[in-house]
C-alpha cells in the first residue's frame, strides 16, 4: 500500500494549495486533520491521474471506431451523414435526406444508452481538468463506463485497457478516512 505523506508544514499546505482547493479534503478529512487533508489532495491528484489515463485510451478507440464506421459506411443515396436523431430531425426532414427513419431508431437507443455513459465520463473529466476532488465522483462507476463504452467498441480492447489501467490500485490505495 502506498503511503501519501506530505512532509508539507500547515504553513506550506495554505500557501501551496490553498485553504480553499483544500477545502473538500478537511471537509472529509476534519478540520483538526489538515495532514490527512493533504494526503487526500495528494491521492485524488495521483486517482485524477489514472483517470486521465484511462479516458485517453477509452477516447482513442471510441474515436477510432466513429471514424471507421464513417468512412465505411454509405447511405443508399452516398450522402455520409451521422447526424440521423430524431430529437433533432423531424421524420418529413430525414426523409429529405433520403434516410430511411424506420432504419434509424434501434440504433439510436443503443447509442443513446452509450451516450448517457459517455455524459458521465465527461462530467469526470471536466472535474479532472478543472482540479476538482474526485471525493465526491462515484469514480468506481465512472470507470466501469469507461471499460462499458471500450467494451462496446471491442471487447479485447476493454480487456487490454482494464489490464494497464491503474484506476483500481489507485482507489484501493485511499489514504485511511478520519
Amino acid at each position: 500500500m502506498t503511503v501519501y505523506t506530505t512532509d508539507l508544514s500547515s504553513t506550506e499546505i495554505d500557501r501551496w494549495i490553498t485553504r480553499a482547493r483544500l477545502a473538500p479534503y478537511v471537509h472529509v478529512a476534519g478540520s483538526d486533520e489538515k495532514d490527512l487533508a493533504a494526503r487526500l489532495y495528494v491521492w485524488n491528484a495521483r486517482l485524477a491521474s489514472a483517470c486521465l489515463e484511462t479516458i485517453h485510451h477509452v477516447e482513442v478507440l471510441v474515436r477510432n471506431a466513429i471514424d471507421h464506421q464513417l468512412a465505411t459506411s454509405q447511405p443508399p443515396d452516398s450522402l455520409r451523414s451521422w447526424i440521423v436523431d430524431p430529437d433533432v430531425l423531424k421524420p418529413g426532414e430525414l426523409r429529405a435526406v433520403h434516410l430511411p427513419a424506420s432504419c434509424v431508431p434501434p440504433q439510436l437507443r443503443t447509442a443513446q444508452r452509450r451516450c448517457r455513459s459517455a455524459d458521465r465520463v465527461s462530467q469526470m473529466r471536466n472535474d479532472i481538468a478543472h482540479h476538482h476532488s474526485l471525493l465526491d465522483v462515484p469514480v468506481e462507476a465512472r470507470y466501469r463506463d469507461l471499460l462499458d463504452l471500450a467494451a462496446a467498441v471491442d471487447p479485447a480492447a476493454a480487456a487490454w485497457i482494464e489490464g494497464i489501467s491503474r484506476v483500481a490500485d489507485v482507489l484501493a490505495e485511499a489514504p485511511p478516512g478520519p
